[in-house]
This record gives C-alpha cells, sequence and structure tokens, in this order.
C-alpha cells in the first residue's frame, strides 16, 4: 500500500511528537505493507514562515536518515497539508507544496465545519495553474450530506478525493462513517490514507482494516488496488491519476461542466 496523506515528521504539528514514536509508526506502517508513505504536515497560509518550512525539512531529513539506519523497507515522501482559505490560490502561486515536481498534486484540507463559499473556485483556479487539489477528507465535513451537489461539481472540475481509513471505519462516528461509505460505494474516491497522527487513536495501521472494510463494500479488487496502491503511487512519482468527473453523489441527472463554468463566473 502507499499513504499519501500522514504526520509522521517529529515535532512539527499535532502527529508524532518524536523521532521514537515517527519510527515506531514507521514500524507500523511495514508491518501492514505500506511500502511508502508520504508526510503531509499541516500549513496555515496565515501562519506561513520560511523558518517553519526549514524546520519541517530539517526533521524530514533527520527521520529518513534513522529510518535508512535501521533499514526499513519503506520510501518516504514529503508532502503537505494545506489549509484551505481564501488566499490559497495566491498562496500556492507562491509556494510549491507538490508531492513531486513532474506533477504537481497539492493535498487540501476542507474547514470541517463548512464549505466555504470559495471552495469551488478555488479548485477551478488551482487546475487552471496546472495544480491537481486533492481534497483531504471530504466526509468528515458537517456539511457533506446538504454539499453533495459542491462535492460533485468538485469531482467535475478535475479534484481527487482522499478518504481517511479512519472514517470509513467509524473512528470519528457514525456520521462520517455513513459519508465516507457513500463515497467509497459511489467510487467517487481516488486515494484512502491513514492520516496518521499517534500511536494509539490514528494510528497507521487503520489502513489495512479499511482496505478490507472496502473490499467488503466494493466487492471490486480492482478498484480496492486503485485506491490503496495505484493512484497513491502515481500522486507521490507525479504520474496522472484518472478522475472522477462522470460521477453522480446524489444520483440525480448530472449537469455538465459547461454549467458549472458558468455558475462559476
Amino acid at each position: 500500500m502507499v499513504d499519501i496523506h500522514s504526520h509522521i515528521i517529529p515535532a512539527v504539528d499535532d502527529g508524532a511528537r518524536s523521532l521514537d514514536e515517527s519510527l515506531k509508526m514507521l514500524d507500523a506502517a511495514v508491518s501492514i505493507g505500506i511500502t511508502d508513505i508520504a508526510a503531509s504536515p499541516h500549513i496555515f497560509d496565515m501562519e506561513f514562515s520560511e523558518a517553519a518550512t526549514d524546520k519541517i525539512c530539517g526533521q524530514m531529513e533527520l527521520l529518513k536518515e534513522a529510518a535508512e539506519k535501521r533499514s526499513f523497507p519503506i520510501r518516504l515522501h514529503q508532502g503537505y497539508e494545506i489549509y484551505l482559505t481564501e488566499n490559497t490560490t495566491r498562496f500556492l502561486r507562491q509556494h510549491d507544496f507538490s508531492y513531486c515536481a513532474k506533477a504537481k498534486y497539492v493535498l487540501i484540507e476542507m474547514p470541517e465545519r463548512k464549505i466555504p463559499a470559495y471552495f469551488l473556485q478555488t479548485l477551478f483556479e488551482l487546475k487552471v495553474d496546472g495544480i491537481t487539489p486533492i481534497v483531504a477528507h471530504p466526509e468528515r465535513n458537517a456539511e457533506f450530506e446538504k454539499g453533495l451537489a459542491i462535492l460533485e461539481q468538485a469531482l467535475k472540475i478535475g479534484a481527487l478525493f482522499q478518504l481517511d481509513a479512519g472514517s470509513i471505519l467509524g473512528g470519528f462516528g457514525d456520521e462520517v462513517m455513513k459519508n465516507a461509505r457513500q463515497l467509497v460505494k459511489a467510487k467517487a474516491v481516488h486515494a484512502v490514507a491513514s492520516d496518521v497522527h499517534n500511536l494509539s487513536s490514528r494510528a497507521v495501521t487503520t489502513l489495512s482494516a479499511a482496505r478490507e472494510a472496502v473490499l467488503k463494500l466494493t466487492r471490486d479488487e480492482r478498484f480496492v488496488e486503485t485506491v490503496f496502491v495505484q493512484n497513491p503511487r502515481k500522486v507521490v512519482d507525479g504520474q496522472a491519476v484518472e478522475a472522477s468527473e462522470h460521477l453522480s453523489l446524489r444520483g440525480k441527472e448530472r449537469a455538465s461542466l459547461g454549467g458549472l463554468l458558468k455558475r462559476l463566473f
């Protein structure tokens, strides 16, 4: 498996608190068959500083050296989780926070309480700029149910959806689990990731259990391989991921992309 969303870098955000905890996370990742894991520390544009990213890079190098010294059979990749604001497009024009230079995929964190009015506009602008936004855990948004039409339009724009393993398993409550499984059943998912923060309540090992759950829900081994291995690998290696603009999340007549763009502008 390939995990594109994790908080394994020690002492840079609300994830791993120490190098020892980071290494234990990696050991657990290896134990369930994860071959690649991308660190995606939180980035808030209002709090951004070059010193903060220098610290992230320095801590990442420290982790890589320690993992190599212990001969962990896992590749580490640098990513980031960018919190969505009205300034996101401008911010990402100034700073490259993509996983890989070959193709610019950027993990975008939605606010959990609401879907902002600038959500679709930002996704569209990023696509125009050659950046493919990966929307992190949309199932955890409190307005998920009433915002299905907006999320469907995000797919039409070409955004990708990343679900948290814990969401599928009920770790964020029944409502979030229902949302996550709705997306899985619609196959409106491009990657499932651990979003690991610690060794207990938000552990990397949830990814293995989520894989089994997705297989039971879809009975589609090819789809499971796509969202747990193939698509995440394409993201970290800078290859093209097939979008899901043809999918409907509401089971109703789908709006055309042309109509969507007219509404945006």
